[in-house]
């Protein structure tokens, strides 16, 4: 893990500890995304990107103060950063890939117990 997905993750954990703490929010599956870890990745223009969950949402002002200082900029090795909200087609395309996974578990599943029936017929 990088020095920046380390810090970010150390806001992530607060935030999941604040989610908890409140009794008015919805609670979300331990296995979803909003759970998972903060990881980074290149992109097609080789930048480098960590999407961030909605629930770091009222962290944002001091992550991105701490980042403007150039001392950390230095010490994590960044030279600019910019911040951009989803697009729609990015949702569409994730809940596209989300249900083809479904389907190909839900698939293979049927195959396996077709190929079970077979087995036990024979």
């Amino acid at each position: 893990m990088s020095k920046l997905e380390n810090f970010l993750e150390s806001y992530h954990k607060k935030a999941q500890e604040e989610s908890k703490d409140d009794d008015d929010s919805v609670q979300i599956p331990a296995d979803s995304a909003q759970d998972a870890e903060i990881k980074g990745r290149l992109d097609e223009s080789n930048l480098y990107v960590i999407k961030l969950p909605a629930k770091m949402k009222p962290y944002f002002t001091d992550i991105f103060a701490e980042l403007d200082r150039r001392d950390v900029q230095k010490q994590m090795n960044i030279q600019t950063y910019n911040v951009r909200v989803t697009s729609l087609e990015e949702v569409f395309n994730a809940l596209g890939e989300e249900e083809l996974s479904k389907q190909s578990k839900y698939n293979l599943g049927a195959n396996q117990l077709n190929d079970n029936d077979m087995e036990l017929d024979s």
